[in-house]
């Protein structure tokens, strides 16, 4: 994330910086350097109340991967843990564009209302930054990663390894990896795509950001 230099930096904003050690993108408006490639990020999110998955990609390199487990279990403070760690990483990496998987619809009992309030309060969250953000139906992330929309969390942990190389431990993380890959896609970076890649892609054009994408 940083460069050694002495030298005055331009980033592409307009802003400028001196120093030993400054930063690769603009800690203002998180543009990069002039003499650096353009490069587009995307951060996917795929929400939960026991483990978030989170991938930061800028073009098509992995910035950042992890699912994060909040260490309270329950009530408010579980909510306010996830909520700081979502906007920890958006003010870090400064996205151009902001993925996050809709609601599954397969919570039952409390986890339903639960859920619900994580979701309104990272969706708030995602209003307030002003950064161009979409919520992506779990069937197009499953349909962008194995071809198919209806098919199991281990096979989308298999297809993400099989076509792009990438290991996760979690499906959370693998979730979240699509997300983003799809967000670099949606931004203009070029990569060559399936037919059922295509389709999810036409599908979520439609959608403006921030909005929701058709279920189809």
């Amino acid at each position: 994330m940083f460069e050694n230099t002495n030298k005055k930096v331009v980033y592409k904003c307009g802003c400028e910086a001196t120093g030993d050690n400054v930063a690769t993108f603009c800690p203002i408006h998180g543009d990069r350097t002039i003499k650096g490639d353009t490069k587009i990020t995307s951060f996917g999110i795929d929400l939960s109340l026991t483990g978030t998955g989170l991938s930061v990609l800028d073009g098509g390199e992995l910035l950042y991967s992890e699912c994060y487990k909040p260490k309270n279990k329950s009530g408010p403070g579980r909510l306010i843990e996830i909520r700081h760690k979502v906007s920890e990483i958006i003010d870090k990496f400064q996205p151009g564009l902001i993925c996050l998987e809709g609601y599954s619809f397969g919570s039952k009992g409390r986890a339903v209302f639960q859920t619900g309030e994580l979701g309104g309060l990272i969706r708030v969250l995602l209003h307030k930054t002003g950064i161009k953000w979409i919520e992506i139906p779990p069937s197009q992330v499953k349909k962008f990663a194995t071809g198919k929309g209806n098919c199991g969390k281990d096979i989308v942990l298999q297809q993400v390894y099989k076509r792009w190389g990438m290991e996760f431990k979690t499906s959370d993380e693998a979730d979240a990896f699509v997300l983003a890959k799809i967000g670099t896609i949606l931004l203009g970076h070029k990569e060559k795509l399936i037919k059922a890649q295509d389709e999810v892609i036409k599908v979520l054009k439609e959608s403006e950001p921030a909005g929701v994408a058709k279920e189809k």
